[in-house]
This record gives C-alpha cells, structure tokens and sequence, in this order.
C-alpha cells in the first residue's frame, strides 16, 4: 500500500468506520436482547437514538475521507453547506 499522506488519513479513518459499525452492531445487538429478556426496561427511543448517534459517525468519518480525497485530488475542498 502507498505510504502517501492522504491514504494514511483515509486508512485512519476506515478504521474509525470500522470501529463505529462494530459498536453501532454490538449496540443494536444488546438493545435486542433487552426488548427479548427485559421488556420493562426496553425503549425504543434509546434504541434508535443509539443508532442515529452511531451513523452519525461514519456518515461524518466517510465525509472526511470524501474531503480528503478531494483535498488531494483538487487542492480544493468546498464549503458551503450544499456542497455535499
């Protein structure tokens, strides 16, 4: 693999994606398990709030690789708020 600047950024922050699918699964997983085994103790909102917190993360991860990538490519990154 290229040791250049920009591909170790986006290695990190694969890993970050990688890391933050795994506890996004992991959460999911346990939330399920409480609605089976505690019903009482279950809610919904939490469950979802944990998943949307979860995406969050990688939608934010993967659009650092995306400004990486365009930094290196176009020496430009956009900003204003519609330019993704």
């Amino acid at each position: 693999m290229s040791s250049h600047p920009a591909f170790l950024v986006i290695r990190a922050k694969l890993a970050e994606i990688g890391k933050a699918l795994k506890h996004l699964n992991e959460g999911h997983k346990q939330q399920v398990d409480l609605e089976r085994d505690h019903p009482a103790h279950y809610s919904k909102d939490v469950h979802v709030e944990s998943l949307a917190t979860n995406l969050q993360g990688i939608y934010t991860q993967s659009e650092a690789i995306l400004k990486s990538i365009l930094q290196e490519i176009d020496a430009y990154v956009p900003t204003a708020d519609s330019w993704h």
